[in-house]
């Protein structure tokens, strides 16, 4: 093969322009660039971030004045064509130009236009636009369904007739003419379609070529020197079975397999986006279900059971030895957190799921019924009740995965330092379920007066119901929309023959025009009523409902006060003498009363937003504690358990969470249930819990017909790099009946018949003469078949991101394959890529080029692109260029002993090089190659920009303090761009350091170090004040920390210069000293200025001091970057070209 070399990266720099470089560019460039592919998003995921944000946003805030009955302008935002028409003034939006679209431009308040002209939009619904405009403004067609029958009312053909729904059975297996080419049934089913179309299939590829791709495919690292000299026996056949289960048996398999299905699973390591200005939170946790997924695949842990662990394992009764399988619940508890917002949460754990396992999208039925496919509103909020029926336990809660270690010192600091932050996060809550309970108690009126607003539109007093009476902000509802006025109207609606109620029904019957008249005399008939409230009505004689209210408030607040005032002298008495007066006080504290908060769960659905704020910051603080000693603490399971209660879901009418519908039972999907599928689910409403054991068993069951194909395919298309259905989460009706159907169904069956057994369906794939084609192309094959749908040749793969970079560790022997634990941060580990940290929010640029997406949500498949940027990563990056030095470093470690002659010993480590990049010799041609290119002069010497030894004293981070410690943590930041140190190119307020001064982040602080280089008594000086905007922020504070002294000063910093002064400090060589700036509540006005200056000082005679040497911060700061130390060598230059080419980066 011809070598395939890149330096153009010298262009950059203009000095490699040489004689060298013009030889090495005459070689073809060609990498990368022998499989085509376009950038592009996903549309799906656009599509849903419509329907999930934006079509919502425009119902609730712009359809009044917009929509169907009304269009002010001309403009009507509830239609596609009529928003993209747009109004009077013509088009609203600019997806070339974002910020030009009048949308953008109106919901800012950026120019006379001004929409909702009374009310600015929320910061974060002005962000949502924005970025819908970005992404082109996707908007799906408002299709109607052909001839105006919807899915739904076709279901039965649909069932009857659609191929995804039939039942999984074996084929049979077709017969062919070329009889003495199939190895097994995978064979005769890919030939058979080949030969309708005068198809044949290609040779088999090499032996070399097949141990590459068996090994790539099922460890993802090339084979090893070792498994070349075992399989590749000049005079013996290729013992193709032995190959097989020694790859399947080793524990990289599992690694490998586990990258593919963490993509279905979205698996991070931080919960996303949560917040304007807020930092990115760590699951603690998140690597357990990682490494359940490793050891799940490694044991070959039956499908089926794969899927009950994912979402039941909790329900399930695993003995003491598979407690470890509870981790896998991190399938559902790992997903973006979406600022908390439950009713995304909870969406985002159906679409998982059902893409996932099912091949079905169900996010379109969460406003309106599916349009293609027989998906009710009721199937999506009956899944929707199972999800939202569980929660995740605290983290003190959360099972252990192994045991706690006995006198370790960092553990016994953390159970006490964890122990007084969760405490306080519990005490919280304790005290919010207090004092929620009297408020719902003294406040009774204020509550019935908003229920005759919120569910009586013909006593309806108030248009503008904003829930802020004259004493009190009602506890009216968060994310659920289960606050304080439902509660009441729920308890009301039960209560119709109620003594105490009962006459409230009958006045809330009459009509609002003769109220007055006709209330007297329902008064007077009441004769069951409760006597308090009848003699409470008459002598107040209500004009109105609500007047009735607050009556009824009056009467109950008056009740309450006296049962206080009895309870305080006599705290043991049971209830009050009088029956009437005990009615009433039954509907403040007797079973079922609002007022009665007597759980957790129900209390969060009444916190008020800051109480809701603060108790979750309480919450990260000991979360945090867990991440702060993540290395001593045992793991825990991120598990889910059934709520003590669990509940039905109402609908949401058109997705909006704050617009409730009716209610819905628990239960699996019609489609696929009752009737003839019967044997998979009954149909009937799940009531053992939350239903998540039921769902599993549905989803699992060998009857499903869409599990085992789901699977099937996407296995096949891990193997192949096509799936046989084009669309691997998405089996509905929008899904054509694929070609080779009868292969699907045949390997669906195979994998049941099989116990569910992954393994065996890699032995099956991998043993068929179908995979084991050559890749060659031919001409005539591709102008009958030019995208290989019918498989008569091996499709060409490039390596996946994390593949390529195990790869090259792998051929430098860095690579460390050691499995389970924590990720890292460092890019530049060792360890295999499975084990970087992910982040959702900071993902390194490079991931975006080489097709890994953010894991925002459940991927079916990655994007194959082609792009420069790719190439220019390759040749540039300081990464590539590390693994090509380290490559020779070992080379002149492994010839330190060698020929004297200098050509023999060239020829010898040519070889070598070839040998552990490629697995091979190489040809004449490319000795020749390599002979001329290392004989070559170097005619660019090499240059040394190494910094200023003297300047590494200082470096630049972030960090977060703890106030029991009087320490802070510190990460070095990873990012210069030209000017200042940074964790990433662009993110809005995020924490940076200057040369001057710099910005902390909104819950991060930025650090300054210094490390003394020597003993010595310090003077640390400087002044600080912000730059700009210093009255509009809420200041910052400043410490001054030492590694061994603690705390050393304490300032603050708002609308005026402060003066930092400490001195005669005794330092240690090698202490550290921080200098910290942390935000208060804001930081976006918190950009400051301070020089810092660091003294060795003496103390004069007269108490004085006297500086002798001096390491102040600005002028360092230029020598804290990073400098390019000289060109490569020839060698280093040649291992390079060598790891870059296609022979290394495609598999074959």
């Amino acid at each position: 093969m011809m070598l395939i070399c890149f330096f153009v990266r010298r262009l950059v720099s203009n000095l490699f322009l040489t004689q060298r470089i013009r030889f090495l560019t005459t070689v073809p460039l060609l990498l990368f660039f022998s499989v085509g592919g376009s950038l592009s998003a996903s549309p799906d995921q656009h599509i849903a971030f419509f329907e999930e944000q934006i079509r919502p946003l425009l119902h609730t805030h712009c359809s009044e004045c917009h929509g169907e009955e009304k269009q002010e302008s001309g403009l009507r935002v509830d239609r596609r064509a009529a928003f993209f028409a747009g109004g009077d003034t013509g088009s609203i939006l600019s997806p070339d130009y974002p910020d030009e679209s009048l949308l953008l431009k109106a919901v800012r308040y950026e120019d006379d236009l001004q929409m909702p002209p009374d009310d600015p939009l929320p910061a974060d619904a002005v962000a949502l636009l924005t970025r819908w405009v970005e992404m082109g403004a996707p908007w799906p067609e408002d299709t109607a369904p052909q001839n105006d029958v919807t899915p739904l009312a076709r279901i039965e053909q649909i069932q009857q007739s659609h191929w995804s729904l039939q039942p999984v059975q074996r084929p049979e297996i077709p017969a062919v003419q070329k009889v003495d080419w199939p190895r097994n049934a995978i064979d005769h089913f890919i030939l058979s379609a080949q030969e309708t179309l005068g198809l044949t299939p290609s040779p088999r590829a090499t032996a070399p070529q097949l141990l590459r791709r068996a090994s790539v495919d099922l460890t993802g690292l090339p084979p090893t020197a070792e498994d070349r000299a075992r399989f590749l026996a000049s005079d013996s056949e290729l013992p193709w079975n032995a190959i097989i289960d020694s790859l399947l048996d080793r524990p990289e398999y599992g690694q490998r397999w586990a990258r593919h299905w963490l993509d279905v699973a979205r698996y991070a390591d931080t919960k996303g986006y949560i917040g304007v200005g807020k930092r990115e939170e760590r699951y603690a946790y998140a690597w357990t279900y990682r490494d359940y997924v490793v050891r799940a695949l490694n044991e070959d842990v039956p499908f089926d059971d794969f899927i009950r662990h994912q979402l039941a394992a909790d329900l399930l009764d695993l003995p003491p030895d598979e407690q470890w399988k509870l981790a896998a619940m991190g399938f559902l508890t790992l997903g973006n957190r979406f600022i908390h917002k439950r009713h995304r949460i909870v969406g985002d754990q159906i679409d998982v799921t059902m893409r996932g396992f099912q091949g079905l999208t169900l996010m379109c039925a969460r406003c309106h019924d599916h349009k293609f496919d027989p998906i009710a509103m009721e199937d999506y909020y009956g899944l929707y009740g199972i999800f939202d029926s569980s929660i995740e336990p605290s983290y003190d809660a959360k099972p252990l995965l192994a045991e706690e270690p006995d006198d370790d010192v960092q553990y016994a600091k953390f159970k006490k330092i964890f122990s007084e932050r969760i405490n306080k996060f519990h005490q919280r809550r304790q005290e919010l379920r207090v004092q929620i309970s009297q408020e719902m108690r003294s406040f009774v009126g204020d509550y019935l007066e908003y229920v005759i607003h919120e569910t009586m539109p013909a006593h309806r007093t108030k248009t503008d119901l904003n829930y802020k009476t004259d004493r009190v902000l009602l506890r009216r509802h968060n994310l659920v929309a289960d606050g304080g006025v439902v509660l009441w109207a729920r308890y009301l609606a039960d209560r119709k023959q109620d003594p105490v109620f009962g006459v409230w029904h009958q006045l809330a019957a009459l009509e609002r025009e003769n109220f007055a008249a006709e209330a007297e005399q329902v008064i007077e008939q009441t004769n069951d009523a409760n006597l308090k409230i009848r003699e409470a009505l008459q002598q107040n004689s209500p004009q109105s409902m609500v007047d009735v209210a607050r009556i009824y408030g009056r009467v109950l607040e008056a009740i309450d006060a006296k049962w206080q005032s009895i309870t305080k002298l006599d705290p043991g008495d049971a209830r009050l003498e009088n029956d009437d007066e005990e009615q009433l006080r039954q509907v403040l504290y007797g079973p079922g009363s609002p007022a009665m908060v007597e759980n957790d769960e129900q209390a969060q659905n009444l916190y008020h937003i800051k109480e809701n704020n603060d108790l979750r910051s309480l919450d990260q603080m000991a979360q945090n504690t867990v991440v702060q000693f993540i290395e001593t603490v045992p793991p825990r399971a991120m598990t889910l358990v059934d709520r003590q209660e669990p509940r039905d879901a109402v609908m949401h009418i058109r997705g909006d969470w704050r617009r409730k519908g009716q209610q819905t039972e628990r239960r699996f999907l019609q489609m696929l249930s009752g009737g003839a599928f019967a044997a998979i689910d009954s149909g009937s409403a799940y009531r053992e819990g939350s239903g998540r054991l039921q769902l599993a068993e549905a989803i699992a069951s060998p009857h499903n017909p869409l599990t085992a194909r789901v699977i099937a395919n996407r296995i096949w298309q891990w193997h192949f790099g096509e799936a046989l259905v084009a669309t691997p989460s998405d089996f509905g009706t929008r899904s054509p009946e694929p070609i080779h159907r009868d292969l699907l169904d045949y390997l669906a069956s195979y994998l049941i018949e099989n116990n569910w057994s992954l393994k065996s369906l890699h032995r099956l794939i991998l043993d068929s003469a179908t995979y084991q084609q050559a890749s060659f192309d031919t001409v005539e094959k591709r102008e009958i078949d030019p995208t290989n749908t019918y498989y008569w040749r091996m499709n060409r793969r490039r390596l996946e991101f994390e593949a390529m970079r195990d790869a090259l560790l792998a051929a430098t022997g860095e690579l460390q394959t050691r499995i389970n634990g924590l990720p890292t941060e460092d890019f530049h580990s060792s360890r295999r890529s499975l084990y970087l940290l992910v982040n959702r929010q900071q993902m390194p640029g490079v991931l975006a080029t080489f097709d890994v997406s953010v894991p925002d949500a459940t991927l079916p498949l990655r994007n194959k692109t082609t792009v420069p940027q790719q190439a220019l990563y390759l040749m540039n990056n300081r990464f590539i260029a590390d693994r090509a030095a380290e490559m020779i470093q070992r080379l002149d470690a492994y010839h330190s002993i060698g020929p004297v002659n200098r050509d023999a010993l060239q020829q010898e480590r040519v070889i070598t090089l070839y040998d552990w990049i490629y697995g091979r010799a190489p040809s004449d041609v490319e000795m020749s190659m390599a002979s001329q290119f290392l004989s070559t002069p170097l005619l660019d010497q090499p240059i040394s920009l190494q910094p200023d030894k003297k300047q590494t004293v200082w470096q630049y981070g972030t960090g977060v303090m703890d106030p029991d410690s009087d320490k802070v943590s510190f990460a070095p930041f990873s990012y210069f761009d030209g000017h200042r140190w940074r964790d990433k190119e662009r993110a809005p307020s995020q924490p940076y350091l200057d040369a001057t001064g710099g910005r902390p982040g909104s819950k991060r602080s930025v650090v300054r170090r210094f490390t003394a280089p020597e003993d010595g008594l310090y003077l640390f000086k400087g002044r600080i004040n912000l730059r700009l905007n210093g009255e509009r922020g809420d200041g910052i504070s400043i410490h001054v920390i030492s590694s061994r002294q603690g705390e050393l000063g304490k300032y603050a910093a708002h609308n005026k210069e402060e003066r930092i002064r400490i001195e005669k400090i005794e330092v240690k060589q090698g202490e550290q000293i921080d200098f910290v700036v942390t935000a208060k509540e804001d930081n976006r006005f918190d950009t400051y200025h301070w020089p810092i200056e660091v003294w060795k000082v003496a103390v004069k005679a007269n108490g004085g001091l006297h500086g002798l040497k001096s390491w102040p911060s600005e002028p360092a700061f230029t020598a804290s970057i990073a400098r390019w130390t000289g060109p490569q060598t020839p060698w280093e230059q040649y291992a390079h070209a060598l790891l870059i080419s296609n022979e290394f980066m495609f598999v074959d």
